[in-house]
């Protein structure tokens, strides 16, 4: 497939280097390929050299000769001359296709995607300009309903974004996941892209279909300049998406130290428990960050709220073996008797997990936990307290 896209690249390539007109462009591009490869030729030669032919690799030609049915399979290596051209950049080529009528609307290969949508990808302005003045719809959907200007804002190319929006483009466009330019700017940091979305009339607390948000993507992701405009201009920090979870959920979750201070400076609520019952501290315990743990607690987050399997903050810091997290939520009152109400830590985790955080003197009581586990941590849980030095380990 690849292949075949740089045979015709390479066509449009000679014939640009060797000078063209209008008149005389379809036959250069046809002279080419029956030079460079006669199946291909001949598929376009069946169809009429129809300008908006969608060319296929040859050898997929000969497949499909043999069983029609294949046809869907080679799907993703269609390609149109409009298409190709816009992608590799060719201003002149292109001007000349479209004014032999080639349109602009045929979506090419498994992703659907139009010409428009591959220039606003490769930054190429002056066939965006050209192919928007060209395009009644510019905002053309591929097949996962994202427009070009989702593109812009995924890539972070603002000056595609602007002539985009200049020709009055829906900024509040949703993909097929409900995700809007705005969600795809956030997720990858563009804060250049975001401040101008949003001047343009972006709205900042649009969710997605799973309830997500700019700002849950942008904190997931650690995005601090993002996070901080999205709030100045009014984003909710409390917003929860369908399981529950709100940006502080997230950015606890990856560590996002920063965003989390932030976070936790514009209200968000450090208790917050999502769907399963699970707190920004209960992710940051889990996935062992402990400056984020140390934050969350100073805000006042509760050491021993219990998430619906009945598992708190220390249950997943020992489960997960961060002894020195683990250390930490006990010298801030975590309850040892909480770590958890059935059996589903195995001796072996708790026994290993221990043995970093007693005290040597302490290891004659992790010795018998195995026994006591069989009938839950709980029972354990006197012989830990017991063992445990809070403030050596």
């Amino acid at each position: 497939g690849s292949e075949f896209e740089e045979m015709l690249k390479e066509i449009l390539q000679e014939i640009n280097d060797q000078g063209f007109n209008k008149d005389n462009i379809i036959d250069k591009i046809k002279d080419k390929l029956q030079e460079k490869d006669p199946r291909v030729y001949n598929g376009w030669k069946d169809n009429k050299f129809d300008i908006d032919h969608l060319f296929l690799p040859g050898i997929m030609l000969r497949m499909i000769a043999k069983d029609t049915k294949l046809t869907g399979f080679f799907i993703e290596y269609e390609r149109t001359l409009l298409y190709v051209a816009a992608e590799h950049g060719h201003i002149q080529i292109v001007e000349n296709l479209l004014d032999n009528g080639a349109k602009t609307g045929i979506k090419n290969g498994y992703c659907k995607e139009a010409p428009l949508h591959v220039a606003a990808k490769h930054v190429h302005i002056r066939i965006v300009e050209i192919l928007s003045k060209k395009e009644a719809d510019i905002d053309l959907k591929n097949r996962y309903g994202e427009t070009p200007l989702h593109y812009a804002a995924k890539y972070g190319h603002t000056q595609v974004l602007e002539n985009l929006l200049g020709r009055s483009t829906n900024v509040n466009v949703q993909s097929e996941v409900g995700r809007t330019p705005l969600h795809d700017a956030a997720n990858n940091g563009h804060i250049e892209v975001v401040k101008h979305l949003i001047k343009k009339g972006a709205d900042v607390n649009v969710q997605s279909k799973v309830g997500r948000t700019p700002l849950h993507n942008a904190a997931n992701n650690g995005y601090i300049e993002v996070v901080k405009h999205l709030i100045k201009k009014e984003a909710d920090v409390n917003v929860v998406d369908q399981y529950g979870r709100t940006p502080l959920h997230d950015a606890a979750k990856h560590g996002r130290i920063e965003v989390v201070k932030h976070l936790i400076e514009k209200e968000a609520d450090v208790n917050v428990q999502s769907k399963v019952g699970r707190t920004p501290l209960h992710n940051a315990a889990k996935h062992g960050h402990t400056q984020v743990v140390e934050v969350l607690l100073k805000k006042g987050a509760d050491v021993n709220i219990q998430d619906r399997g009945g598992r708190t903050p220390l249950h997943y810091a020992v489960q997960r073996g961060y002894p020195k997290l683990a250390k930490l939520l006990l010298n801030d009152g975590a309850d040892p008797s909480f770590i958890h109400r059935s059996k589903a830590i195995t001796a072996g985790v708790a026994v290993g997990i221990l043995a970093a955080i007693v005290t040597p003197l302490a290891l004659v009581y992790a010795t018998a936990l195995p026994a006591l586990a069989i009938i839950g941590i709980t029972v354990a849980s006197a012989l830990i307290v017991g063992g445990i030095s809070y403030g050596a380990a």
